[in-house]
């Protein structure tokens, strides 16, 4: 079958740092499925994918590909198409995390007899010089390290990634939101120092995330924010959200340090929705957690009289 033919040399060229991430597709074959726990407490699956010649362990990241294994549409021995993916690093160690896959074939067997592909070997690929590019711009560029222009309206990145994709993992990525909620700047001053901070949730159609400004991120962003409006955000630190104060459903949230982009989206038509509700059924209420936030719509059959309370201190 025409689907059994794997990209040579596909897993290597995942780390070399002249693949585009944006357009390289490999065909590759899933040996083994694995569940594990990542940060913040979530499911994930770790894949063994093979080019018939090396494999490596790559780490399933978002609903796309989750779905699709969980379904049993993705299993051992599948034959796919990489259709999203990013590289990332941890302790000087790079990896792959898959994003969204297509299916090609089911064949029956493993194909080739792959042999891992080594630490050393990884390094060494992406030690590799990345070769030059010589570009000629008669318009300031689209994006600037650490800032953003409100009358930006230069191309949008190709390669967007959902917010419920995001994790502590990545370092590469860009996400298209809406902010639907800006807070006021609130000030701080105890024995460390004083400083100033404010939030954003961000929506996209797959999900939303918190993000905080402090001290310098305030005053180089919060003028230029909107709430409302969808702007291009990249190089945020992530970390495993704290839910005591925030109502926000992901197990991550933002912060904006000095490397952060933030730019405008110029489209009317950007297809970020204005709200995502998630509603919980009336006769659901009592199986929720307790303190969890929850969406509800119903019909008020009854208004009862104001009455006052006295809290106890």
């Amino acid at each position: 079958m025409s689907g059994d033919t794997l990209t040579a040399n596909g897993i290597l060229r995942f780390f070399n740092p002249d693949t585009n991430t944006d357009t390289y597709k490999p065909t590759v074959q899933i040996n083994a499925i694995k569940k594990c726990t990542a940060g913040g407490g979530a499911n994930k699956n770790k894949l063994l994918v093979s080019d018939g010649t090396h494999f490596t362990t790559m780490l399933s990241v978002g609903d796309d590909i989750d779905k699709v294994i969980a379904d049993d549409t993705v299993r051992k021995n599948a034959v796919v198409k990489v259709e999203r993916y990013n590289v990332t690093s941890s302790n000087n160690k790079h990896f792959v995390l898959v994003l969204e896959v297509s299916i090609l074939s089911y064949p029956d067997h493993k194909i080739g007899n792959p042999v891992k592909l080594s630490d050393e070997q990884i390094q060494e690929e992406v030690g590799k010089t990345q070769a030059p590019v010589k570009t000629v711009s008669t318009t300031a560029p689209s994006y600037q390290t650490g800032g953003m222009s409100a009358a930006n309206t230069g191309a949008a990145p190709t390669n967007i990634y959902p917010i419920d994709s995001l994790n502590p993992y990545q370092n590469k990525w860009t996400i298209k939101a809406r902010v639907t909620k800006k807070s006021d700047i609130r000030t701080w001053s105890n024995a460390r120092g004083e400083g100033k901070l404010f939030s954003l949730e961000l929506m996209d159609e797959s999900g939303e995330i918190r993000c905080t400004g402090f001290t310098q991120a305030v005053d180089k962003f919060y003028d230029l924010i909107e709430e409302g409006q969808v702007y291009f955000i990249s190089r945020g630190t992530l970390k495993t959200a704290n839910k005591q104060y925030s109502a926000v459903k992901n197990d991550y949230e933002m912060t904006m340090n000095s490397d952060t982009s933030i730019v405008k989206c110029e489209d009317t038509d950007s297809g970020v929705p204005e709200i995502k509700m998630q509603f919980t059924k009336i006769a659901d209420l009592e199986n929720c957690e307790n303190n969890s936030f929850v969406d509800v719509i119903g019909v008020a059959t009854d208004v009862g009289d104001v009455q006052s309370i006295t809290a106890r201190a």
